[in-house]
């Protein structure tokens, strides 16, 4: 939805665990060293060690990535040309019927007050969380 150069591709949307859209934005060169960064944790020279990365298991390349701030969706001037709350807001998006989901207790590790109990969370707890959170901008 967020990449023009997907226009027609589509003709209706879902996302689930939409939080890439709101989420941590990078700019390429910030990705680009994430991923060196990632590579060089798991024993490869850089990113573009392509031979080095085939031969590291997968779930130890998952958890060098899971405690790298370096993820998120990438502007790179190709495929995404802002973030995807920009590209909204200028309007530059394609414009189809689009649903937003979320897992329940998806995202719980990131409220604030935390919902460490696990306890469904109310509309007027929400909607304290959302002004605490966003000020004015939580309507």
């Amino acid at each position: 939805v967020a990449s023009i150069g997907s226009a027609g591709l589509f003709d209706q949307a879902i996302m689930q665990s939409g939080g890439g859209f709101i989420g941590n934005v990078l700019p390429l060169e910030e990705a680009q060293r994430g991923t060196n960064q990632i590579a060089k944790s798991v024993g490869c020279v850089d990113a573009r060690d392509l031979s080095c990365l085939q031969r590291v298991p997968a779930s130890k390349l998952l958890d060098a990535a899971a405690m790298s701030p370096a993820l998120g969706a990438v502007v790179d001037g190709d495929i995404l040309m802002a973030s995807p709350v920009e590209l909204v807001r200028r309007g530059t998006f394609n414009r189809v019927p689009f649903v937003l989901g979320t897992m329940q207790n998806e995202g719980n590790a990131f409220l604030y007050p935390p919902a460490v109990n696990l306890k469904p969370v109310n509309a007027s707890v929400f909607q304290c969380v959302l002004q605490t959170a966003f000020g004015g901008n939580a309507s």
